[in-house]
């Protein structure tokens, strides 16, 4: 048998009362349904409310939970990659290739004293982005 890693993300949250999708029995015992139960009986506060990629519930016991899954925090590494904003250099090489460069110059060519300020700029954009733990600071710090 080989291990596997899960790679997939999940929003959770702490089971409480409002999260359920109905209750049962004189004890007023919760449940959601999930895809596999239309009744998976909880506990608020004993469990986490896990929701998946397509919109999937479940629920997990606390110290399960707790040990198998942390945090993520989003970078702002990330944030920017999703967000697809290119970097000066990416700028650069998009541009020259575009054809408004293309009908101004009638060629791809970049001076080197041009690459060498898109790399100057590069580097200072990451030495910015080092100085923010989370994409949250990044957005507050009005560098954005």
């Amino acid at each position: 048998m080989e291990t596997y890693r899960k790679i997939a993300t999940v929003q959770a949250k702490i089971f409480k009362a409002g999260d359920e999708d109905g209750t049962i029995d004189l004890l007023d015992t919760p449940y959601i349904k999930t895809l596999e139960n239309n009744k998976h009986f909880g506990e608020f506060g004993k469990h986490y409310l896990c929701v998946g990629i397509d919109g999937e519930k479940w629920l997990v016991e606390k110290s399960i939970f707790e040990r198998t899954y942390e945090l993520v925090h989003e970078t702002i590494s990330c944030v920017l990659e999703k967000e697809k904003e290119p970097t000066p250099i990416e700028w650069l090489v998009e541009y020259i290739h575009s054809e408004e460069y293309q009908k101004a110059f009638g060629q791809t060519y970049i001076s080197p004293e041009i690459w060498m300020k898109a790399v100057a700029m590069q580097n200072e954009r990451d030495e910015r982005l080092r100085d923010f733990d989370t994409w949250k600071e990044w957005k507050t710090s009005n560098n954005f």
